[in-house]
């Protein structure tokens, strides 16, 4: 039986006040919304405009575009860190988190790889990366304590600057906001020489999506396949 939008939304805003640590892709509110059925088309395009409703009452509530084919949106609270850390990893390209995606590598060219564990794959050659395939149990244990993406939740962490910009933009704390910034492009400078791209300004890359792919690229060396040709 078909619900009406507004039923729909209230499901859809209890989910977001229930777990205000976590991010929702749209099949994650298409299991809340329908529970015991498949998500099809129809679905999706009415949890998807009611989340989007409520996203423009709610100004705490922003969207990631999935890395993967299809690119599905994400939504979580901008302003907690945690929930912020669960949209990156739902929507990073190497966790294939709920998507039919079938590729499941990852393209690492010549130049990118000699400046990382992988090495220089050899002339003509890349290196094709794994991707992962986590639910979001493993995405959890990535921010534990002994996970490798606690580093980017804690005080200096790169998610925990992302968000605490956020919050100094909301407050108009813009001198907060301008330290905040000079220390990601610091890091972001620091992490770009191991990556030279000529003509790349710093300014103009996503700090956080950078280094998501320098982790993976560090933490998983093992991941990678023989070199291959182009």
């Amino acid at each position: 039986m078909s619900r009406d939008p507004g039923r729909v939304e209230q499901i859809i805003e209890a989910a977001f006040n229930a777990e205000p640590d976590n991010a929702f892709s749209v099949e994650d509110l298409c299991d809340r919304v329908y529970p015991n059925q498949p998500a099809e088309k129809k679905h999706r395009v009415s949890v998807l405009r009611a989340a989007k409703n409520i996203a423009k009452r709610r100004s705490e509530i922003d969207t990631i575009t999935g890395e993967n084919l299809g690119g599905t949106l994400v939504f979580y609270d901008q302003y907690r860190v945690l929930s912020y850390a669960m949209a990156r990893l739902k929507t990073d390209r190497f966790n294939r988190y709920r998507t039919n995606d079938k590729r499941d590598t990852w393209t690492l060219s010549r130049s990118w790889a000699k400046s990382t564990p992988y090495g220089d794959p050899g002339k003509g050659m890349v290196w094709r990366i794994k991707k992962r395939s986590y639910n979001e149990e493993r995405l959890r244990a990535r921010l534990s304590e002994e996970g490798p993406d606690h580093q980017h939740i804690i005080p200096g962490g790169a998610w925990w600057r992302h968000t605490e910009i956020r919050k100094a933009r909301r407050d108009g704390d813009t001198e907060t906001v301008k330290r905040l910034k000079a220390e990601g492009e610091a890091a972001l400078a620091a992490i770009m020489q191991q990556f030279p791209q000529k003509g790349v300004s710093v300014s103009k890359i996503d700090n956080d999506a950078l280094m998501e792919t320098l982790n993976v690229l560090t933490e998983f060396p093992e991941m990678r396949n023989a070199p291959s040709g182009h």
